[in-house]
């Protein structure tokens, strides 16, 4: 009832990120879905997709739990797929709270991208004023990124511990329109 698309491992992951990684990776199969599992087809296909995301980041996901099994009344495997499921979302939110600091890193999304303390950006834009105004395929990355890199380096931004991981993309289309136009994007690498 759930398929997996192998041309969407983690290796391609690391090559191309997008926001429908995981939507696209795993889903249901409709007319696969045994009748009595249709109620619980989403939750059972979360649990799955949890449960792989904590296997791929080298977590181990052994969990002792009931088998299931057809019964006639399908509102007794409410119980055991809520468990499994409890048990899956707890373990992805653990590793995400210990082992990869989320609250730091959206602290880190708060200053660099809503601006928290912009005093790094006001930097940035008069060290790098000269190469914004040129055309993107004009610009030089390497030029920007190190700019970037000392507006942060002499702003508060400084004690931020994911500094290193904020780095210049260079857009054809504008963020706002979808004109071809100059475009400079900030892109926070997730490690």
């Amino acid at each position: 009832m759930v398929t997996i698309r192998k041309d969407h491992g983690k290796e391609n992951l690391q090559i191309e990120y997008h926001e429908n990684y995981w939507e696209q990776h795993a889903s249901l199969v409709r007319e696969r879905i045994p009748r009595f599992l249709e109620d619980f087809a989403e939750k059972i296909l979360k649990t799955g997709k949890y449960l792989n995301v904590v296997a791929e980041c080298g977590h181990d996901i052994a969990h002792r739990h009931e088998p299931l099994k057809y019964l006639a009344n399908p509102r007794l495997l409410e119980k055991p797929i809520n468990t499994c499921y409890n048990h899956s979302s707890q373990l992805l939110v653990t590793m995400l709270m210990k082992d990869y600091n989320l609250v730091g890193r959206l602290r880190s999304v708060k200053r660099f991208f809503l601006l928290d303390q912009s005093d790094f950006l006001d930097q940035f834009i008069d060290l790098a004023d000269e190469d914004l105004r040129r055309p993107v395929s004009k610009t030089v990355q390497s030029r920007l990124q190190a700019s970037l890199e000392m507006a942060i380096r002499t702003s508060t931004a400084d004690r931020d511990l994911y500094k290193d991981d904020v780095r210049i993309v260079l857009a054809p289309t504008d963020l706002l329109r979808d004109r071809k136009i100059n475009s400079v994007r900030f892109r926070c690498i997730c490690v």
